[in-house]
């Protein structure tokens, strides 16, 4: 069995789809890792199977669509699915004509399958709970691969806070609309008065939010001399306004480097955030996360992060936090909440998401006598300059803001990606989940195009 499963965002998603391949590979599939860019450029070359697509947008259905008619099957997930606000909400991102193309949908829980079934009742046989191999991670014993980038974090800051910044409806990288809202009407997604207010209401969260969270830094460098605030922004977020305010503060530091964001929670005394996934990534590595809302709005707030995290509403409560802080664990829940997390993310609580989604896959795979075409040394390099120059000429040719926006999106989202970096990546779980590294080869087959199968 062939898998395709494409990253979109490399420190969200790099280790769990490394050990995804890995993980399906020891069972006998061969998996591909790489950007959709690159899978959609070596479509018509590469071995016939299954293609993840992280959503099922509306402009992703000419994708799935050729996809498709080249003899694909297609998967998909939504890696924003762990959060939303309405059901009506949630489900403005999908089109009926791209469920009719999909043959099987991995659901976070039970509340992203009722929220999707809400519009798409007749799809509900092709959709799976089995919740987001990102979870499987922050568990033992595969969790301890962030133990050596924590403590290399630890020898260059010693003792610090971490606030994580989720302020990209406000402050994002911008490509040709001036706010959120006209962003997603361009994009199709405010076809009710509904979905109008809940992007307008949303963004204007995230705009005195990220007001009141400046205004913190600068407060917290004032009152806390002694201690160390390490900043990390948020990949789909414009740096310059972090920059510009926090960057001279002299116990603030700003990160947006390559190390993973779970190995700064593992480093960190404690975790700072508003309405954002690392509460809970924080939960999982028993760190203690505060959900800073100092401008608070019920509607536009999610559940997971209130749900495990300590909430802390104004600048006086937070000053008076820190300057009273002792170590202490994630909070606690109760046997109700847990049930709640539960129907959030099915998997919060075991490791089995891989294996069930790799026994779903099972089933809807047929076999088919192809292979890789042109995946040879001769074949890769003229590749390699192929992409070059294709590169070149964009850069070149890129006029609009939409353009240029995107381009520099797609750098910070992945900004980069080797297949020795990959190896060792490999090679790191392998030892922590006791597999020998050798049984799992990785082979670069067309650039940054990375198959795992077994060696046996």
């Amino acid at each position: 069995m062939r898998i395709y499963f494409p990253i979109e965002v490399k420190n969200r998603e790099l280790i769990a789809r490394v050990y995804f391949a890995l993980r399906c590979a020891l069972k006998g599939a061969s998996v591909v890792i790489g950007t959709k860019n690159v899978l959609l450029r070596k479509m018509n070359l590469m071995r016939k199977g299954i293609i993840f697509f992280k959503s099922i947008q509306p402009n992703q259905y000419q994708h799935i669509k050729k996809f498709r008619n080249c003899g694909f099957k297609i998967a998909s997930l939504d890696e924003e699915g762990l959060m939303f606000f309405t059901n009506e909400n949630y489900v403005r991102r999908f089109r009926e004509e791209n469920f009719q193309l999909t043959d099987i949908y991995f659901s976070w829980g039970e509340k992203e399958k009722k929220a999707l079934l809400s519009k798409f009742k007749k799809y509900e046989k092709c959709i799976k709970v089995v919740g987001n191999s990102r979870l499987d991670i922050l568990k033992r014993p595969i969790s301890k691969i962030f133990s050596d980038e924590a403590e290399i974090l630890r020898k260059r800051y010693g003792d610090f806070i971490l606030l994580t910044t989720k302020f990209a409806r406000h402050n994002p990288i911008r490509r040709g609309w001036s706010t959120y809202y006209i962003g997603q009407l361009r994009a199709g997604y405010v076809a009710s008065e509904h979905n109008k207010q809940y992007a307008i209401l949303s963004e204007y969260h995230e705009k005195r939010n990220l007001k009141e969270f400046i205004n913190f830094i600068k407060i917290f460098s004032n009152k806390f001399p002694e201690k160390k605030l390490v900043v990390r922004i948020h990949p789909a977020e414009d740096r310059s306004i972090w920059i510009k305010n926090v960057s001279k503060l002299k116990n603030v530091y700003l990160s947006y480097d390559n190390l993973s964001t779970n190995s700064y929670i593992l480093a960190s005394k404690f975790v700072i955030q508003s309405n954002c996934t690392t509460s809970l990534e924080s939960f999982l590595l028993n760190k203690l996360s505060v959900n800073f809302l100092p401008y608070n709005n019920d509607k536009v707030e999610y559940t997971v992060p209130k749900l495990v995290s300590k909430n802390i509403f104004s600048q006086h409560e937070m000053v008076e936090f820190i300057k009273n802080f002792e170590d202490c664990e994630k909070r606690q829940l109760s046997e109700i909440d847990n049930n709640n997390l539960k129907d959030l993310a099915y998997n919060v609580f075991t490791d089995n998401c891989i294996d069930q989604m790799y026994e779903e896959l099972e089933k809807i795979f047929h076999p088919k006598k192809d292979k890789d075409r042109f995946s040879n040394i001769f074949s890769f390099l003229f590749f390699k300059i192929e992409n070059i120059l294709k590169n070149f000429y964009f850069t070149l040719t890129q006029r609009t803001d939409f353009d240029k926006g995107l381009r520099k999106l797609q750098k910070q989202k992945i900004p980069s990606l080797s297949l020795k970096e990959i190896t060792l990546l490999k090679d790191e779980i392998c030892k922590k989940i006791d597999v020998n590294p050798q049984t799992i080869k990785v082979l670069e087959k067309y650039p940054a195009f990375y198959e795992f199968s077994s060696s046996n």
